[in-house]
């Protein structure tokens, strides 16, 4: 078993599973960083294209009331 502190790991009585195990979960949290950091990057671009496209139907909404408006005056 490994056992860790937080800077350094104790080797003594590692066998090849123990470290296969380590650098696995190593692996599994470097990965698991990296797809929470894409997640957010991606949550990130959502939020900005749905934030445009609520001001692009704002947008189109005041123009339909101003066309009315001035189809009214007609």
């Amino acid at each position: 078993m490994i056992r860790r502190s937080p800077t350094q790991i104790d080797m003594t009585d590692l066998d090849v599973q123990d470290i296969r195990e380590h650098i696995a979960l190593e692996l599994a949290q470097e990965n698991q960083a990296k797809v929470r950091a894409a997640a957010e990057a991606n949550a990130a671009v959502f939020a900005d294209a749905a934030a445009a496209a609520s001001r692009a139907m704002e947008k189109e909404r005041r123009l339909g009331i101003r066309y009315y408006i001035n189809y009214m005056k007609q």
